[in-house]
Parts: structure tokens; sequence; C-alpha cells
């Protein structure tokens, strides 16, 4: 009995407490509540009901009224449109291509970046993706009508990467968006580089979270000029391995002027100054001063500035203090010792001769034609056997006396590789760079004074600098050829403008016996005039006042004969129709250093025997059997110990 009063009273108790629930849940109910269809689903961060593939669509709400409201969304950022174009490239490689992927964010640079995609995809050199990222709500036909283009002429692929709420997000929540939506085209495409517009780049929010997370996937992120110049063309033609590399690519120019000759120094640095260099990244100029350097140009160098008046000033200025006369061994040591690459296979040294003033676009043909025969997957044979890249195109040999191409040969049109090495305007890569220093330092280990020479070999005018030897005898022994601009052949289409009315002999040619200084043409001579007391000067034109060599005051000190040199783009030069390549390796002419035409296993018997006669007459090997085989290719082989 007393078990049945129990359980009636606890049936009371649980009574009244399911009463006194219901009644709490009703007072307390809450009556502002959205309707269903309305709530937010925290799991999607979409509302219930919306259908996921509309994404943003259905927010009409600009951006400014909702950050006015303080509706702004910083849940699970989610997206729903990029898996389903992903999908079929999760093999990374689309038929043995490398994919490269356009960012796109802002309407208003979609024209320009589009249009790039869109020139890159018909070189058909590789995959093109356009990513739209977060920041932008506009449909992806809208972005095409846009751009001008039509799908079916653009053979792109596009994909959406933008998140659900994107207009409606947080800050936080945005940043977190660009840097996921990189990650999954990252992880799937494994793209050669990202590709993106300087305006851009410029942008607060989008440019930085862009650079710091592309850095932080150790993928190169390449700036697209805005409205890129003509002269930026060639850049759609790369392949993805040029693309990847373009900017790791590192060019130091070396400047050792004349003596008392401060013209041609201000007229070559100027030039340097307003070259075109969009899209690229600035080289390093280095100027060795010689002991007895032009006041006039001391003068200048203190006010000049590399890159310009605002920033760091990247000029290098050394100077020579080693009063003894200079030979040809020491004056190829100092040349060959003034640049070293900090990084071996992306590094390279462009020498200029004072008397060269490049043409606004020398850059961007260096660049280009170094990605392409260099480094590109797609020319794997010639590239250890280039040994740079010339600006000019020389009328004589070596020698000086005879013509560059033999007569009896036709001269080429287009580029084409030669075993003779120029002196003006080279571009020497940084591998062949240290060989050429290995190279002298074991010659002069046998040859001190450089004053043996090899049977047959080029004979080098005196009017060269006097490291252009050694640098003909490795060319000639490893079988190595120079690219030259067969194109260059008037002043419209001259990579350089080559200026001999100021011209010196080389300082190491001068004997102690002769004890002559450098000579220059009088026309070529900076005249200031001598005044005194009594002199009384009369009303003079601008033109025959004397003036300081200063940066604003360029003009006296610039040659008469000044020259711009071609600005025509770089792909018209070449001669290349549109979305045409440059000829591969294998279909460019070879002339030997005596300019007659030959092929390159023919080059490469010759270049035998040619180490044999090395080995015999300079490096103190007495029969060719001390050579050590295990050095063979290498400069060590040359020489006995």
């Amino acid at each position: 009995m007393r078990s049945s009063t129990f359980l009636r009273r606890r049936r009371v108790l649980l009574a009244l407490v399911a009463i006194l629930t219901i009644y709490l849940f009703i007072k307390y109910l809450p009556t502002d509540v959205p309707s269903v269809g309305r709530r937010i689903d925290s799991r999607t961060g979409r509302s219930q009901g919306q259908p996921s593939f509309l994404g943003s669509t259905l927010d009409t709400t600009s951006q400014g009224e909702v950050l006015a409201q303080g509706q702004l969304y910083d849940g699970l950022v989610k997206y729903y449109h990029i898996a389903r174009t992903l999908r079929p490239h999760q093999l990374g490689k689309h038929n043995g291509k490398e994919n490269v992927i356009f960012l796109l964010h802002d309407l208003r640079t979609a024209a320009s970046l589009v249009g790039c995609a869109c020139d890159v995809a018909l070189y058909n050199r590789t995959n093109v993706h356009l990513a739209l990222l977060p920041l932008n709500d506009d449909a992806v036909e809208q972005i095409m009508d846009v751009s001008g283009i039509s799908q079916r002429d653009c053979p792109i692929f596009v994909h959406d990467a933008r998140p659900d709420y994107n207009l409606r997000s947080s800050r936080r929540r945005r940043i977190v968006a660009i840097q996921s939506a990189i990650n999954h085209l990252h992880s799937v495409l494994k793209p050669a580089a990202f590709l993106v517009d300087q305006q851009q780049i410029d942008h607060e929010l989008f440019g930085l979270t862009i650079k710091e997370k592309v850095a932080s996937i150790w993928t190169p992120l390449i700036t697209v000029p805005n409205h890129a110049p003509p002269s930026t063309s060639w850049l759609s033609s790369l392949d993805g391995t040029g693309l990847s590399l373009l900017n790791n690519l590192e060019i130091n120019i070396i400047i050792t002027p004349f003596r008392n000759s401060a013209g041609s120094l201000i007229r070559l640095l100027n030039s340097l100054q307003s070259a075109d260099y969009a899209g690229l990244s600035l080289p390093r100029i280095t100027v060795e001063i010689p002991q007895n350097v032009d006041t006039f140009a001391l003068h200048y160098l203190e006010n000049f500035r590399w890159p310009n008046h605002q920033g760091e000033n990247k000029l290098i200025l050394r100077r020579q203090i080693n009063p003894a006369k200079s030979d040809p061994a020491s004056a190829s040591i100092h040349t060959t010792e003034s640049f070293y690459p900090p990084s071996t296979p992306m590094s390279h040294v462009l020498v200029l001769s004072p008397d060269v003033e490049p043409s606004p676009n020398y850059l961007h043909y260096l660049t280009y034609l170094t990605l392409q025969y260099k480094y590109s997957r797609h020319e794997q044979d010639i590239p250890p056997l280039l040994m740079g890249i010339s600006l000019d195109l020389p009328h004589t040999s070596l020698n000086g006396k005879d013509p560059f191409i033999h007569h009896a040969e036709s001269p080429p049109e287009s580029i084409f590789l030669s075993q003779s090495p120029s002196a003006t305007a080279v571009l020497y890569f940084g591998d062949k760079w240290i060989e050429l220093q290995n190279y002298l330092s074991l010659r002069l280990k046998h040859d001190p004074s450089l004053s043996k020479t090899v049977h047959d070999s080029a004979h080098v005018s005196d009017a060269h600098p006097a490291f252009l030897r050694p640098v003909s005898e490795l060319m000639q022994a490893q079988n190595y050829f120079m690219l030259y601009p067969g194109f260059a052949t008037s002043p419209d289409t001259q990579l350089v403008a080559v200026h001999t009315e100021m011209h010196q002999t080389p300082e190491e040619y001068y004997t102690q016996l002769d004890n002559k200084e450098p000579h220059n043409d009088e026309e070529g001579i900076i005249t200031i005039p001598t005044l005194s007391e009594n002199t009384i000067l009369t009303e003079a034109q601008d033109d025959e006042l004397p003036t300081s060599p200063t940066p604003g005051n360029k003009r006296a000190y610039l040659d008469h004969e000044q020259s711009t040199g071609s600005t025509i783009p770089i792909t018209s030069l070449l001669g290349l129709k549109d979305h045409e390549l440059l000829p591969p390796h294998a279909d460019l002419p070879i002339f030997t250093i005596q300019g007659r035409r030959t092929e390159l296993v023919e080059a490469g018997k010759v270049s035998n025997a040619f180490v044999d006669r090395v080995s015999l007459e300079l490096s103190g090997c007495k029969t060719l059997e001390e050579r050590d085989p295990s050095k063979l290719g290498t400069v060590e082989y040359f020489f006995c110990y």
C-alpha cells in the first residue's frame, strides 16, 4: 500500500513540473522571429530554403547599406560553384601543358586582364584559367561581355571562386575567403604562376592578401601592367616555365667608362634611365670607375640616382686604386671579378661598352630570349651551349677587318647563333660567367701575362677589351654560341646605337713606352671656356653657354648623334605574326667564328680539335693522355697539373 501511495505522489509531481514548463515556454515565446524561410542555417551560412547554386545573387542590398546596418556575416565560408569547374582538372596538367591562373575581383579591370588571358590562351602553350575571387558579385556572363570577348573565341577555363554572402561578409571573412579560394585553386591545378593586374595589386585588401597567400605556397605572382603596352606583348607567348621564372630573373649591368670622357657615360646612363621596364624587374647597375676618372663624370654620378630620385639608390660605384699601368692580364681579371652571380641559375650580367646607347626596349628583348631559349622546357638541347645574348650586330669580326658574316654567306634576317663574341653590349649567362672565371684562373697559372695564343685561334683586335680573348677561347673550346639580332640592320631596328666618335683604345693596350693618354676625337671632347678677370662675355645662345653635368641639365653632355633606338615591339622586330612563336633552336642558323655557315655537329668536331690545341699549347700538357678523363666537359679537362 505504501508503494502505491508513493507512485501516485510521483505522478502528481511530474504533472505539476510539465504544467510549469509549458507555462514558462508560452510566456517567454519570442514574437519577432522571422519566418522559417528567412532563418539563417548556421551550417551553410545561407537562408533556409535558398538554393545554394544562387550564391549571393539574391542579396540585393548594397555593400554600403549593409555596413551601415551592421549586418555583416562572419560565419563559415562556403563555395558552391568552384568544385564543379575544378573537377575536370584534378590531374593537374592537361594535355601535357602547365596551368596558369589569372585572378580577378574587380569588373573595372576585367577588359584588360581577360584580354591578356585570352591572348595567352591563343598561343596554346599553357592551360589558362580565370578565377573570380571575392569582392565581386557580377555574373560570369557579364564579366565576359564587359571584356568584349566571346567564350567561344577565348579558350580559357572560368572558375567562380566566390563564397556565399560575398558582399555581406566581414573583413575577416573576406580575407579568409580569398585565401581559401587560392588554396583550392592551387591544390587542384598546381599552377606554374598566378597573374593579376597592377590595379588589383594596389587594392588595399585584395592586393595584400593575394601577395601574402601566394608567397606562402611558393608560387610566382606575376603583375600584368595596366592596359599592357605593346612592348609587353611577348609575355603572352611564354610557356608555364617561362612565366614562373619571370620574377626570378636577375640582370646586372656592368659599365667601365673611358677616362676623360664624361659624355659617353652620361649618354649611356640617360638611355638606361629612360628605357621601358614595364612588367620587369629593374637591373642593378655597377659603374667601374677608372683611377683617373673625368671630373665631370664624378660630378654627374654624385647626382645620378637609379632608378629615379625617389627611394633607394641602386647604383653601385667602384673605383680602381691600383696606380700601376693596366695590362691585358690584370684588365681581364678586373672585368671578370666585377661580378659573381648571387643566384647562379637566374643571375646574369650585361656588359655594356660606354660607346653604346640601348634602345628603350632592350631589357624586354633580353628577358624574352632568355626565358625562351635558356629556360623553356621546349628548348632542352641548345641552352647548355648558349654563352649569352648580344644586343648588337657587329659589322666586322674580332680582328676588326673581316666582315662578321662572310661575303659568301647570306646574312640572316632574324636571330642566329655565332661562335664569335661581341664587345659592345652582351648579356652573359651567370653559369657561363663562372665558367669564364674558372678558365681564366687556370689559364693565368700557365700564362700569367696572357701572351700565348692558340694556333688557328681568332685574332682579337686591340680595339676590344682584353677579356674578350679568353671569352673567345672558351667559346671555341666548349662549342658555345651567342644569339645575335640579324634584323638589326637599320637605326629603326637596332637594339643599341653604337657611337664611335668618342671611342678609346682600352687602357690595357697603352704601353709604358707610349705613355699616352687615351685619345678621342675633337668633336667628342667636352670643352668648358676658361674665364679670367678681363674676359668680356657677350650675349650667347643657350647652346653656347657652359653648363654643369647634373641630371637636370643633360644636353651639354649628350652626343650630337644621339639616337633613341628602336621603339618597335619585340615581336615585330623578330618578324613574328599574331600568336606566332620564336623558331626552335634547331631552326636557327649557326655561324663559325670566321663568319661561315655551319651545323652543330660539325661545329662540335672543330671544337674538340681546338680543345686539344689548348691543352698542348697553353696548359702545360706534353701529351693529351695526361688530361683527367673525369673532368671531361669542364674547363679543368683542358689543363694538366
